[in-house]
Parts: structure tokens; C-alpha cells; sequence
């Protein structure tokens, strides 16, 4: 038979303990830990960019374009850039997280000819890291692009530097 209010008692000091338990395992988390307890990952949103094309032999830079990225939750990703529409398609592609603020980030889109004709794919893949704010980036990427067949036609490089659209 149990005195009169021990279950009471023993209920308390369960909860209690658990709460303790709780804050001394998050005094033991890690940074990755608390930033994926904060919400979705810090390159989630969208950004303004600006790409420099280098020659991938010397990194001498050839041209600049500026673009518009969207990194969604759970690692998909797309991007437009001020090109003209009718010779390229959407670009879509996936992104993921290497390290606390670095990204790893692939993207294809098809070419077309200005008769509007398939001329081939050009696929990228790169890196970006946040600043500490995880407010604007850093980046570096690498590219092929093929004919229609899949064949190699040149590689690309780029360097990319940008900010999160905010308002």
C-alpha cells in the first residue's frame, strides 16, 4: 500500500529530474546542434549574386553577370540570372550543408539556340560560405557545358559573391 501522495511526489521528481537532464544535454550540444534547433539551415532564402567568369587556366576574370538564387528547406534550389530567357532554361538543383556556414550546391539548366533550338546543358557545381551574420557569401564554381548529345563542349569557373534579399 502506498502513503497518500507518494505518486504525486514521485511524478514531481521525475519531471524535475527530466528537466535538468534536458538543459545539462544542451549545455553539451554543438553548434551544429543549436543551428539546426534554431530553424531551417542558414542558406535558406533567397540571394542576389554577382558571378565573375575567370579562364579557368590563370583566373583571370573575363566577364560578370548578376543573379537570383532560392535555397528551400530539405535542399532544393534554383536560379536565374540576367542572361536573355530565350537561351536558357530555369536552372534547378540541389544544395547541402558541409560544415557550419559551407554549402555545397549543384545546378543544371538547358541552352538554347536564339531559333529556340536544344543545343545542349550546362551543369555547375560549387561551394558557398556565409558570413558570420550569414548575410552574404563567398563562392567558387565549376561547370561543363555540353551539346545536346551530352558531349564536353568547356568547362567553366566563377567566382560569386552576394547578399539575402531582405525587406
Amino acid at each position: 500500500m502506498t502513503k497518500p501522495g507518494a505518486l504525486h511526489t514521485f511524478t514531481r521528481v521525475n519531471v524535475s529530474l527530466a528537466v535538468i537532464l534536458l538543459i545539462q544535454g544542451n549545455a553539451f550540444a554543438s553548434d551544429d546542434d543549436r543551428q539546426r534547433e534554431k530553424g531551417p539551415e542558414g542558406i535558406v532564402g533567397v540571394w542576389e549574386s554577382t558571378a565573375t567568369v575567370r579562364d579557368c587556366n590563370n583566373g583571370v576574370a573575363i566577364t560578370s553577370f548578376k543573379g537570383l538564387s532560392t535555397f528551400n528547406v530539405g535542399g532544393t534550389a534554383s536560379y536565374g540570372s540576367n542572361s536573355p530567357p530565350a537561351l536558357t532554361s530555369a536552372s534547378m538543383g540541389t544544395w547541402r550543408r558541409e560544415s557550419r556556414r559551407t554549402y555545397s550546391i549543384t545546378l543544371v539548366f538547358y541552352r538554347f539556340s536564339p531559333d529556340g533550338a536544344l543545343v545542349g546543358m550546362q551543369k555547375s557545381k560549387g561551394t558557398r560560405t556565409l558570413s558570420e551574420d550569414e548575410n552574404s557569401f563567398t563562392g567558387a564554381v565549376n561547370g561543363q557545358i555540353t551539346d545536346a548529345a551530352g558531349n564536353i563542349l568547356a568547362h567553366t569557373c566563377l567566382t560569386d559573391t552576394g547578399s539575402r534579399v531582405s525587406w
